[in-house]
């Protein structure tokens, strides 16, 4: 897949500015290696983690902010962006720290984490 050409996009986020760099960058990076691996799959929905695969759940890795690396209490501001490509639905799931996630410009309510 071109770098260049994205794919229709689904936000469960609600961005009100334009991504940071590292977001923009993350991304593209994620929809680039599922790309590569979409003719080896069934069709329907992918999930994936935006730093590599989906961390069990509960587990230090799900907690940690995969921007920061920290570790946060009370947890993290969870996200998750929706593309549509070449039939598949493939979900780039993650989960930012508060100060990470207001980096984005992101209004976070301390309820939400998780």
């Amino acid at each position: 897949m071109n770098a260049a050409v994205w794919p229709d996009e689904f936000v469960a986020v609600p961005f009100t500015n334009e991504r940071s760099a590292w977001l923009r960058e993350q991304l593209a990076a994620r929809v680039e290696v599922v790309a590569h691996q979409l003719p080896f799959l069934q069709p329907g929905h992918v999930q994936t983690g935006i730093n590599g695969p989906v961390p069990a759940p509960g587990t230090e890795e799900d907690r940690t902010c995969d921007r920061c690396g920290d570790v946060p209490e009370p947890g993290i501001f969870p996200f998750r962006v929706i593309y549509v490509l070449d039939g598949f639905i493939v979900h780039i799931v993650g989960g930012l720290c508060f100060d990470c996630a207001k980096r984005e410009g992101w209004e976070v309510d301390d309820a939400r984490a998780k």
